[in-house]
């Protein structure tokens, strides 16, 4: 069987209080928990081992869960190299962030988007980014942050505003806006795949212990099993038979409307 992933997705939050407007999460809202921390460290206790990097994130707003920092110290204790989350940071503090590096975390990815701040407000509905943005730079201080900056124009270019005012204090990673699996109703494989690292190399739990397919699967519906029932490790090896599918384009149903295989932009 291949090898337990050294990625570990475990949501935080099953929710989001932004409804953007190039995100499942968004245009169809989600209901799932917050993740205690009494479920967190019954989950982690039954990885076969420790991974390497695990995420905290699956779609919804991690800052909402106020457990957030139990869940990162718990992790690093036990030996995960990498503590990571995305974040719209509507909810980040300064004392905030000085409480999640004292937890431990790595990495804070915070999503500012379009080509200027207007259209990053109109694309993130909920979002302010001359409000978010000042805290995020103070936050930079305690905390390394990279700011994720999805783009619709085709320039796979960190936009200029996002350059100029945070400058060297954060990091940047550009991405053009694709076409989510739940989106895409063309079924029209293009790319020929016959790989997929989300696949492969992680493993994604939801809130409630249900492990999905990856995190394109950010409504949770597709499910293999839940590791609250079942070893993680009897999951992981049952999921082979998708693995398999992937290699010979008999691609399972999630992956037919994926941009991996589909190619789609928007």
């Amino acid at each position: 069987m291949t090898t337990f992933p050294k990625v570990v997705r475990i949501e935080s939050a099953g929710y989001c209080n932004f409804r953007c407007k190039h995100c499942p999460v968004g245009i169809h809202g989600n209901k799932r928990q917050l993740m205690s921390f009494k479920t967190f460290k019954e989950i982690f206790d039954r990885l076969p081992e420790v991974p390497s990097v695990v995420v905290f994130y699956h779609g919804g707003e991690p800052l909402l869960n106020r457990e957030l920092e139990d869940l990162i110290k718990y992790a690093k204790e036990k030996g995960v190299k990498h503590t990571v989350f995305n974040s719209n940071t509507s909810l980040l503090t300064v004392e905030r962030a000085r409480k999640l590096s004292a937890a431990g975390l790595d990495e804070m990815r915070v999503s500012f988007d379009g080509s200027s701040p207007e259209e990053n407000d109109a694309i993130r509905i909920g979002g302010n980014f001359w409000k978010q943005a000042p805290i995020v730079k103070e936050s930079a201080k305690y905390l390394t942050i990279t700011v994720y900056n999805v783009k619709f124009d085709g320039d796979l270019k960190t936009a200029k505003y996002l350059r100029d005012y945070f400058g060297n204090e954060v990091r940047y990673r550009t991405e053009e806006a694709r076409v989510w699996a739940h989106e895409d109703k063309s079924s029209q494989p293009a790319t020929g795949a016959v790989y997929c690292k989300d696949l492969w190399e992680t493993f994604s739990i939801l809130s409630n212990g249900d492990v999905v397919t990856c995190c394109e699967d950010l409504l949770g519906d597709y499910t293999y099993g839940n590791v609250l029932q079942e070893m993680p490790l009897d999951i992981w090896n049952r999921m082979k038979e998708l693995r398999d599918r992937f290699v010979q384009k008999d691609y399972p149903e999630l992956c037919k409307h994926c941009w991996v295989v589909t190619g789609a932009r928007l």
